[in-house]
């Protein structure tokens, strides 16, 4: 059975769409203000008799309810959300609150065409209001301002457009304006129901019905303004502007707005669902193609599995028997872990694979110091039964603190930390519990077992290092020199591609746009070449695109037409940009293209460039050799970019990328197919590929939001399936007749067919897309930086709370952990800089910098708990001889351990596929680092903080001890 049928995946291993929308509460503010301002008003006329105490509490009970809708507009904007997007709950789609004021929606294997509905319904805000119109008899004055203001506001009230359709041209829409009040009189959050009819002139009205309060608001509402007339509007759009002939107690109203049975269904679902309290932006898009997703979990999983071989051969050769028990632990531990995980239903991501390579890593470690410490045991003489006994007894509390330090880190990132940092944290918490119980249960019960049955006489173990008598602190001034030169250089590496530029941080730290484009099988070009044909041309071409599409724009906006003749000519003039700017439920106006056109003008003035990265994806194809992808990154956000982007990269490549998926060729729209499904291990014929097709175009054609273009649908025909030779041997493609003459028609049917459900359906040049927003990717990355400066600083507490409440423990190991992540950052920096690997920081990369830390801090606390167990057995001794006797005494154990787990990261590193190569790198750096850092930083440093500072009940000792005799003790002669 597949990984991704067992685990749920997340976006970076199953692919699809992650979106972040912020919530926009400045309308709320600016209506609490207005409201403030009344009241006070009120309130100074309450004496005169002007106001009455009715109308205070009302204001004051309308200051109240905004302020509350205010502080919980995130938690009702998901409800509302959720409630749109799945309306019977079966299709569980996870929204979550995301930070203080945004949403992140999470949609794993979702095709375009079910990300572009949900953009859709998540667009329209869905706050219905009720305005009073201006009354032309008494109040020509406001009316006379408000025609003459160019924001169509003044003195409280402001200016709505109602559109009326020709009912004998369709495209012919005229615009009427309609002056009313800002404040509404009543608000649609009362509405229980809504529902499509028939109306009397034969259109389709939304007939809805109000709870008993908002029925009773309602009523009086309506008698107080009997033969005025009521704006009926929803979201800034006035669908009915009635004339209020009696007044309405019977709890429901009708909206009439000549719409269409598709336009009233949608309406009706939006009122159901309730009003967001808040507009909601789209911040940020994260897409990830299913195959470049499928390749990710299947080299991962290669890669692991692979590691996991080399490390239990090399423990069961080393250790013998003790080796085999402690692969059969390894196993329980990854088999109760993946559980766990399953129990919990824990998404997997790549972080999360760098959560399991770290509980891995630790349960080894554990493994190999309990064995060295049974080895010990046994050199005293002692038989094998109180060998294993005092080996775990002696390992526990070393084994303990190692893996609590990690735990209370992992706790502090699922609080502080965000998406992928906040999986790592579950998974590595997790792990760690699960190591505790496989190592000192599971482990011990099958060593009693096998002792107590005689099953040996003696453990024999292999040994590399036999009795080590190495001056480890007579060398430590030169690798403290080393070191410090490394930091140096790291952090200048640092401060000039982070610091003083951004070239180091990915997209979601600095915000901006990514497309993953693709060559064909055997076609795949060199770097050079496509960095050459990239900055000779691709970027000059693009300004000068956004350049035209904004001329374009406002030519339109000048050309006089209004409604559907505009969205007709959009398609005409920019089909490539029009469709990403307004979707067919948002008002086109020349107002709206204007502003787009300014936001086109500043993009261009904001361009900073496309850096390109060389990625190798995709299977090994026989006779075809090996596809490549790349990536183009810059740092402008705009969806136009993308779009564009896409088309120019056809032409600057011509017949050399991957062909789209679904385009016009010759009169027919060519629908490409791939025999080939990898999820399911088949090879589909041409009988199930046209049936495929069938099924999907009878489904789409059954689609009430398809009812504009059904007649196309159903239309399109095709003959048989054709074998595709020139996209490659799997390859296959359908041509369906005729393709609608219309252009906008010809664009919607082109737009639903590339998001129709074809399993499959190929892939096309454009294989992921990405956009950050610059505001969550800054909080993104602050988050990252708390997050890990609140796991040092828990190690830090820890530390100095077990070892006897002593700084100097503490600030040894988070000064050793610092350098092992600088350094490890710096090489990042370095081959970045030097092209060697296109490797940036991230979120996922701030997870491995965590997995090296927590993985690091193991080697620190176990030389530190000898050293307390060499100066609690000999208190007299000089600190130096017991530092080195310590070290020497776990060289074994740091050698094995920074080697075992070396092999499987570095499995990772060379077998993982190119994003697991990123993640893995910075821990390969690391390992290597933190082997010395142990060593040559942590305890150095630990060692001067006690001279020169002294604190802790050592310290005291220490003290004690020096103030005795000269005969009675050398300590403090050297140090």
């Amino acid at each position: 059975m597949a990984l991704y049928d067992i685990y749920p995946m997340g976006i970076d291993l199953a692919g699809g769409t992650e979106l972040i929308y912020q919530l926009d509460r400045s309308e709320i503010d600016r209506r609490i203000v207005e409201n403030q301002k009344k009241l006070d008003e009120a309130k100074a006329k309450q004496d005169t008799g002007e106001a009455s105490a009715d109308e205070i509490r009302r204001l004051e009970d309308t200051i109240t309810a905004l302020t509350q809708s205010k502080d919980s507009a995130p938690e009702k904007a998901a409800d509302v959300v959720r409630n749109r997007v799945d309306p019977t709950g079966t299709k569980g789609i996870p929204i979550t609150k995301y930070g203080s004021d945004r949403l992140r929606i999470q949609l794993p294997k979702a095709s375009p065409e079910d990300v572009e509905r949900i953009k859709r319904a998540i667009r329209t805000q869905g706050r219905l209001t009720f305005h009073l119109n201006v009354n032309p008899a008494k109040q020509q004055d406001v009316l006379e301002k408000l025609r003459a203001s160019p924001t169509g506001e003044a003195d409280g009230y402001k200016t709505v457009y109602i559109d009326h359709v020709d009912p004998y041209d369709p495209k012919k829409v005229s615009r009427e304006p309609v002056y009313v009040e800002v404040d509404p009189m009543l608000e649609g959050s009362r509405i229980v129901n809504a529902y499509t009819k028939r109306g009397e002139q034969g259109g389709f009205e939304v007939d809805i019905q109000f709870d008993p309060k908002g029925g009773a608001d309602f009523g009086v509402v309506t008698t107080d303004h009997v033969g005025e007339n009521m704006a009926i509007v929803l979201d800034g759009r006035c669908y009915s502007n009635p004339v209020i002939k009696q007044a309405i107690t019977n709890g429901s109203c009708v909206i009439s707005g000549n719409f269409t049975e598709e336009d009233a269904t949608r309406l009706s679902n939006i009122l159901v669902a309730g009003s967001l309290p808040a507009e909601v932006v789209m911040e940020s898009e994260f897409t990830v193609g299913p195959s470049l997703g499928q390749e990710q979990i299947s080299s991962g999983v290669v890669a692991t599995l692979i590691g996991a071989l080399l490390v239990a051969l090399f423990m069961w050769t080393y250790y013998r028997s003790s080796g085999f028990i402690s692969v059969l632990c390894l196993g329980f531990n990854l088999t109760i872990l993946l559980g766990a995980l399953g129990f919990f239903k824990a998404t997997m991501t790549l972080p999360g694979i760098a959560g399991i390579l770290l509980t891995m890593g630790m349960a080894v470690d554990a493994n190999v110091l309990i064995y060295e410490r049974i080895r010990e045991e046994a050199k005293r003489g002692r038989p094998i039964r109180l060998a294993v006994q005092h080996g775990f007894d002696r390992a526990f509390i070393t084994i303990l603190d190692s893996q609590l330090t990690t735990l209370f880190s992992g706790i502090i990132l699922y609080y502080l930390g965000t998406g992928p940092v906040r999986g790592f944290a579950v998974t590595l918490s997790l792990g760690i519990l699960v190591t505790l119980l496989a190592n000192f249960w599971i482990c011990r019960q099958i060593y009693d077992w096998l002792v107590s049955r005689e099953a040996f006489e003696e453990l024999k173990m292999m040994q590399f290092f036999e009795n080590p008598a190495v001056d480890w602190m007579g060398m430590r001034r030169f690798w403290i020199g080393a070191s410090g030169v490394l930091m140096a250089l790291s952090f200048a590496g640092f401060l000039l591609m982070g610091v003083f530029s951004n070239r180091i941080y990915d997209l979601d730290f600095t915000g901006g746009t990514l497309v993953q484009f693709n060559f064909r099988q055997g076609q795949e070009q060199e770097p050079a070449k496509v960095e050459e044909a990239v900055e000779i041309g691709l970027r000059d071409t693009l300004r000068q695109n956004l350049e035209s599409a904004a001329g374009k724009l406002e030519a339109l906006a000048g050309s006089g037409k209004t409604g559907a003749e505009l969205r007709h000519q959009l398609a005409v003039d920019l089909p490539v940009i029009g469709p990403t700017q307004f979707s067919e439920s948002t008002e086109i106006a020349p107002e709206s293209l204007t502003a787009m056109a300014g936001e086109l003008r500043k993009t261009i003035q904001d361009w900073e460039g496309v850096k390109l990265d060389a990625q190798p994806f995709g299977e090994q194809v026989e006779g075809a050799g090996r596809y490549k992808s790349y990536t183009l990154t810059t740092r402008v956000i705009q969806p136009a970019v993308v779009e564009l982007l896409g088309e120019r990269l056809q032409e600057a490549f011509p017949g050399a990328l991957e062909p789209r998926a679904v385009e016009v060729v010759d009169k027919a729209i060519r629908v490409r197919l791939e025999r080939y499904d990898a999820s399911a291990e088949t090879t589909a014929t041409n009988e199930e590929l046209a049936a495929e097709v069938r099924k999907a175009l009878e489904e789409l054609a059954g689609e009430p939001e398809y009812e504009k273009i059904r007649p196309a649908l159903l239309a399109l025909k095709f003959e048989a399936v054709k074998d595709d030779e020139a996209s490659g041997p799997t390859r296959a493609y359908v041509d369906l007749t005729p393709a609608p003459e219309d252009v906008l028609d010809r664009g919607r049917v082109l737009g639903t067919l590339r998001g129709a459900k074809l399993a499959h359906r190929v892939e096309g040049a454009i294989s992921r897309k990405t956009q950050y927003g610059s505001q969550v990717s800054g909080e993104m990355r602050s988050a990252a930086f708390w997050a890990m400066m609140a796991a040092l600083l828990g190690i830090f507490l820890y530390l100095w709370f077990r070892f006897e409440f002593s700084g100097a423990w503490g600030m040894g190991a988070i000064a050793a952990l610092f350098h092992d992540a600088l350094i490890a950052i710096g090489a990042v920096c370095l081959v970045n800089y030097t092209g060697v690997l296109p490797i940036m920081i991230d979120l996922n990369m701030v997870a491995a910098i965590l997995t090296l830390i927590g993985y690091s801090v193991n080697d620190t606390i176990v030389v530190y708990d000898r050293i307390r167990e060499v100066r609690a057995a000999h208190p007299t001794r000089d600190l130096n001889e017991i530092i080195n006797e310590a070290t020497n005494a776990t060289l074994g154990r740091t050698i094995l351990t920074s080697g075992t787990t070396l092999i499987a990261v570095l499995a990772l590193f060379l077998l993982g596929g190119p994003t697991i190569r990123d993640l893995s790198f910075p821990f390969l750096i690391g390992i290597v680092v933190g082997t010395y850092s142990s060593i040559f930083i942590a305890s150095p440093l630990m060692r001067w903080w006690y001279i020169r500072y002294g604190s802790g009940i050592v310290a005291k000792a220490a003290k004690s001890a020096r103030e005795r005799p000269a005969s009675a003790t050398a300590d403090g002669a050297e140090v």
